[in-house]
């Protein structure tokens, strides 16, 4: 789909070109950043006073950047991510969503691995800058976005592309155990939101706020392909238990 709207507006020469001139050699301080708190014990834990922000879209800016003949079509998918996203979509809001991170993981597969650097790098440079900038306790970082317990600085905050947006600035939960980790919070919007390796499918049954967590078993046997031909498993979770814990740790 991204090759499609590039070719729109650039040569496959005109293409090439462009890749090849937004470079950088490997950096292994400047992989893909992500933290997660580790486990202690088979407990909830309350975090008070945390911002969580995410840069808005940021390798669909850096497309952007790159092609900016493109820019409009480029937009238009953003915005088509965001419409069903509005509606409640959630098939065709990760169709969306991940149509520009298969487009960066995709140069890899091409070739490319020095632009791929250049996306990733100066993505994870502007991170790390401004989590030093806030200058508290990390509790979660993941590619694009982070959240701080206690930030000594607030960032000013926008939703154009490729700048910081506030997501939460609230209580956050967290919950790890053998199986998967899951954080919880109340977005600016009012709606809660659950991030982590949790299974999205089990996350209803989840309310770290009220005590409540899952167990359960993973059956990886059933294949499937996405709408650009790729090939998945598909992780169907079974013999789900809810538990009850007595204690949320602050």
């Amino acid at each position: 789909m991204i090759t499609r709207v590039l070719k729109k507006h650039y040569t496959p020469d005109e293409i090439i070109n462009v890749f090849n001139t937004h470079v950088r050699e490997k950096n292994k301080d400047l992989i893909q950043y992500h933290y997660t708190l580790p486990r202690r014990e088979n407990n909830i834990f309350k975090y008070t006073n945390v911002v969580k922000y995410d840069i808005n879209k940021a390798h669909a800016f850096a497309f952007i950047k790159m092609f900016p003949k493109a820019k409009n079509d480029l937009v238009k998918l953003v915005e088509k991510g965001n419409y069903y996203k509005s509606i409640g979509d959630e098939a065709n809001t990760l169709y969306y969503k991940n149509l520009f991170n298969y487009a960066v993981g995709y140069l890899v597969v091409k070739d490319y691995k020095r632009t791929y650097n250049y996306i990733v790098q100066t993505t994870t440079e502007l991170l790390k800058k401004t989590m030093e900038e806030c200058n508290g306790t990390l509790i979660y970082a993941n590619t694009d976005s982070f959240a701080i317990q206690y930030p000594e600085k607030l960032l000013h905050t926008t939703n154009a592309l490729g700048e910081f947006k506030l997501e939460c600035n609230t209580d956050i939960y967290f919950y790890r155990n053998n199986r998967y980790y899951i954080y919880e919070y109340t977005d600016i919007k009012g709606k809660k939101v659950q991030v982590g390796s949790c299974l999205k499918v089990v996350r209803d049954n989840i309310s770290l706020k009220d005590g409540i967590v899952v167990n359960y078993k993973v059956d990886r046997s059933e294949k499937f392909f996405d709408k650009d031909g790729r090939e998945h498993i598909r992780l169907k979770p079974y013999d789900i238990i809810k538990e009850k814990l007595d204690e949320i740790i602050l």
